[in-house]
């Protein structure tokens, strides 16, 4: 389903706000799209042209139920859902403005060769990308080959429906067609703030792939690797879980070293 279609101006048209029987054009492939509106539906748009070849007329319900919770969690003064891109002719399914994000929600199987293409096509223009990826297709224990393709890319997952849901970080990997959790239950890191940390520019992003059985060099990986990141996904948990221990073994080593000056100091008292 289809939330957002242009006039003949250009000019971007909400579905709630579109007039019945009135042409519209789709931005991404610009064939005539209509409106259409049920007492169990959600106003959106619909192509006349039923074979229209274009990613957005294939969206349904869970779709559009993530990206409305992206938009309120964002901020609908931040974002702007279904942003079309001329210089790539492709559409976000969210553009997060003040950082340069796109992101690419995900509910259905795609093939990995077009969502590297979708990626690096935004990366060419400067944009970072994060991939929400739905659990009732993704995140099974048999991963699918777009899976793989991700794991040098920022990824979450998400479970979003009609009734609410969560965006989350998982403890895992993939390896051929495997999902290996480094932990039993997977620990999943819920993010309920999407703030969102920066580490390097999209072109600068080296698309390394491979997969380790130890979770630390999974999260230095991701540290290599990924472009962005969400402030309080897993990767910020290690990293302020490895600093932690680094001051608490610091100031043991501390404390032993007074201990044993001491004993020196009263030995030499008594001798």
């Amino acid at each position: 389903m289809q939330r957002f279609a242009c006039l003949s101006t250009g000019e971007r048209v909400e579905a709630t706000e579109a007039t019945h029987h009135v042409d519209y054009y789709c931005p991404e492939c610009n064939d005539i799209v209509r409106v259409r509106r049920g007492e169990e539906r959600a106003p959106h748009f619909f192509h006349k042209n039923e074979g229209a070849s274009c990613h957005i007329r294939l969206k349904g319900g869970l779709h559009l139920a993530v990206q409305s919770n992206l938009i309120r969690l964002l901020g609908p003064t931040t974002c702007t859902c279904e942003c079309y891109f001329p210089a790539i002719s492709r559409v976000a399914d969210i553009a997060y403005h003040p950082q340069n994000i796109v992101f690419e929600v995900q509910v259905s199987p795609i093939d990995p060769q077009e969502a590297l293409a979708r990626t690096l096509s935004y990366w060419g223009i400067g944009w970072h990308v994060i991939w929400l990826l739905h659990a009732a297709t993704f995140g099974k224990p048999t991963a699918s080959p777009f899976e793989r393709i991700l794991l040098p890319i920022p990824h979450y997952f998400t479970d979003i429906g009609y009734r609410g849901g969560a965006i989350w970080d998982e403890s895992s990997s993939v390896r051929g067609s495997k999902r290996y959790w480094y932990s039993l239950p997977p620990h999943r890191k819920i993010i309920d703030d999407l703030s969102i940390t920066i580490l390097r520019s999209p072109s600068a992003t080296p698309l390394r792939q491979g997969f380790s059985s130890s979770a630390a060099r999974y999260v230095q990986m991701r540290r290599t690797s990924w472009s962005c990141h969400f402030q309080h996904d897993l990767l910020s948990s290690t990293i302020l879980d490895t600093e932690s221990r680094k001051k608490s073994w610091n100031w043991a080593l501390l404390w032993k070293q007074a201990k044993v000056a001491c004993h020196l100091f009263w030995l030499r008292c008594i001798g």
